[in-house]
């Protein structure tokens, strides 16, 4: 089926959750104006109230059609804030789109598209594009573990968590709300709450499948304020607890997703190359091996 902007717009809800987002206030309205003539659900969160962003946003869209304004200082957590989004989302499709990204109407459009072409699909992507603090783009992330086949979903979400690298990519994609309903796949809390979107798209994966939209590339700015600035180096302890909970949502996950023990086996060993490859005292144990692999090399 064709699909024009309205008929996107008509079945797709766009989150964006604030937090002391003073300083991306046109970046934000840049991203609203892209979508409000189309027929969007927006909704534009403030759940701490730090700066007056919501309020001049509300000041120049609130007379727009499918835009509304969630005011509230309960300080959630950014976990449970972007639950809440998915939680008053009405459409079909789900994208949220933090405050700090540039992600356009045409983005959301492609996204859309490839999730009707697959209909068992339950969240689209594309590449991110990182931006550092001193606007320089930086090297493309992207996830190519979904060229492969798996023969069962168990598998499939195993195969997206056996590279570390640019496993967050998926995240900021577009996600059927209907799935995420019916299995009740929500952002869960880990340590420091550090990897909890990976947890999320790994429990997706045991649902259904993902769709990588190609040459589809998401700005993602760089600067102090990032969520992920704050959580600093990897730590062994934040790695097993993602471990904890991947561990558990197979176990739940077991009667559709095939779960069973040699997967079980599969995620420990991914967990244990993660802390051996990113934490440092992963790379402190691991050193000798390394020094030797190198000796032998030359």
């Amino acid at each position: 089926m064709s699909l024009d902007h309205d008929e996107v717009a008509s079945r797709t809800t766009i989150g964006i959750p604030l937090y002391r987002s003073a300083e991306f206030v046109e970046r934000i309205s840049d991203n609203i104006a892209s979508f409000i003539d189309h027929g969007y659900e927006i909704i534009v969160s403030d759940r701490h109230g730090y700066d007056d962003t919501l309020e001049l946003l509300n000041h120049r869209y609130s007379g727009s059609d499918g835009v509304r304004f969630v005011d509230e200082q309960d300080e959630l957590s950014w976990i449970e804030h972007y639950n809440a989004l998915f939680h008053l989302s009405s459409r079909e499709y789900v994208c949220i789109v933090p405050h700090d990204d540039e992600f356009m109407e045409p983005a959301v459009r492609a996204l859309a598209r490839a999730l009707d072409k697959n209909p068992d699909a339950v969240l689209a992507f594309g590449g991110s594009c990182p931006i550092s603090k001193s606007g320089v783009e930086l090297p493309w992330h992207t996830t190519r573990f979904l060229q492969d086949t798996y023969p069962t979903n168990a598998d499939r979400a195993l195969g997206f968590f056996a590279d570390f690298s640019g496993r967050g990519v998926p995240f900021h994609g577009l996600f059927r709300k209907q799935l995420l309903k019916e299995h009740e796949i929500r952002l869960r809390k880990v340590k420091d709450h550090v990897f909890s979107d990976l947890g999320f798209v790994f429990e997706c994966l045991l649902v259904g499948s993902a769709v990588e939209v190609e040459d589809l590339m998401i700005r993602k700015h760089g600067h102090e304020t990032n969520i992920s600035a704050a959580w600093g180096t990897t730590t062994a302890s934040q790695i097993f607890s993602l471990w904890v909970l991947m561990s558990r949502t197979l176990r739940r996950s077991s009667e559709f997703s095939g779960a069973g023990l040699r997967h079980q086996l599969v995620l420990l060993w991914h967990t244990v190359r993660s802390f051996l490859r990113f934490s440092p005292t992963g790379r402190w144990v691991s050193a000798p091996y390394r020094f030797l692999k190198r000796s032998f090399r030359h």
